[in-house]
């Protein structure tokens, strides 16, 4: 389901969406390879969206009906979302349920003033994102509930150069939303080279996951993430960490372009288990990780209390973890 520069749409009501894409995103997967090298390279290049054909496309810009060059006529193998509104304004999406896509569920780039309520989310492939902002403006994500194998909620902005001097992903909130990930409930990134600011995460349950909350970049990216608000999170079993940044995310090219961290206020954050540690905040010397508020945060069981390297201006309050009162040594900073 697609639509490119429209305005005021809405997938409203009780119904299924079945995208029947688990055998086939594993088949296409196999032969993505060249196919995504070269989007990749694209983007790198800045070559303008409209000239990156593929799926035996092409582009005829003049109108004469002829291919203007860009499309090669062959078979490509690059996965589809299942619902894909690209720089739409005013949309609603509620009611539906929406499963097995053969790539990231919902995926709203450079879209406006968008509503996503009461959706019922499933998946079971690798990169099958729940829903995805990427980009977006004035985004309201509330009572749904999603369980993927990949992210259930991820808030993009874009890849590298590709997005440097695009809008940032601003002004979401997300909440009363159940999610059940085999990797991430909720994530910023990893294409986050836009920005990402402005977002209130409040009252969600997190089932399980490798992590809860996972802000995840790369030395490629560059960009900010910035005035993040976190409030009100039940997490239940995690197999990794609670609450975690990194700046090691997989695919980097070899560049230098690290990622602002800085402005983050988490309270009221409670979970069972976890695994690894149950906060990682590690920045890079170039860029160390700043200004991050913690206060009311109850972890039961962790394998370790936290990992806390290349940060600067923590503070926290009433930190228990292990039944134990965590402190953090800022002359480490």
């Amino acid at each position: 389901i697609y639509a490119y520069q429209q305005e005021n749409i809405g997938i409203i009501g009780e119904g299924l969406i079945e995208g029947n894409g688990k055998q086939w995103s594993k088949d296409w997967r196999k032969q993505q390879k060249p196919d995504k090298k070269r989007l990749r390279q694209m983007g790198n290049d800045v070559i303008p969206d409209e000239e990156r054909v593929f799926a035996n496309g092409f582009l005829d810009l003049d109108g004469d009906g002829e291919d203007d060059g860009y499309g090669d006529g062959k078979t490509h193998y690059l996965r589809p979302s299942l619902i894909l509104f690209y720089d739409c304004d005013n949309i609603l999406l509620e009611g539906f349920t929406a499963q097995h896509s053969p790539f990231w569920t919902i995926h709203l780039p450079f879209c406006q003033n968008v509503t996503a309520r009461q959706l019922n989310i499933y998946g079971e492939v690798l990169n099958d994102d729940g829903i995805d902002p990427d980009s977006s403006v004035d985004v309201l994500i509330e009572d749904c509930y999603i369980e993927t194998h990949d992210d259930a909620i991820a808030i993009k902005a874009g890849r590298d150069q590709d997005a440097w001097e695009r809008g940032p992903s601003r002004n979401i909130i997300i909440r009363n939303c159940v999610l059940n990930s085999g990797v991430n409930a909720f994530a910023v990134g990893s294409e986050m080279s836009g920005g990402v600011e402005e977002v209130f995460i409040e009252d969600c349950q997190l089932k399980a996951g490798q992590h809860a909350l996972n802000f995840k970049t790369n030395l490629d990216r560059g960009g900010a993430v910035q005035n993040i608000f976190i409030r009100r999170i039940q997490a239940d079993s995690l197999e990794k960490a609670l609450f975690i940044f990194r700046m090691d995310y997989h695919g980097y090219r070899g560049n230098q372009y690290p990622t602002r961290f800085n402005d983050f206020y988490v309270n009221d954050l409670q979970c069972n288990y976890v695994g690894g540690n149950a906060l990682q905040i590690v920045g890079v010397e170039e860029q160390p990780i700043e200004r991050i508020w913690l206060k009311d945060i109850q972890v039961e069981e962790a394998g370790q209390p936290a990992r806390i390297e290349q940060a600067r201006d923590i503070v926290y309050e009433n930190i228990q973890i292990n039944e134990q009162k965590w402190t953090y040594d800022s002359s480490a900073e």
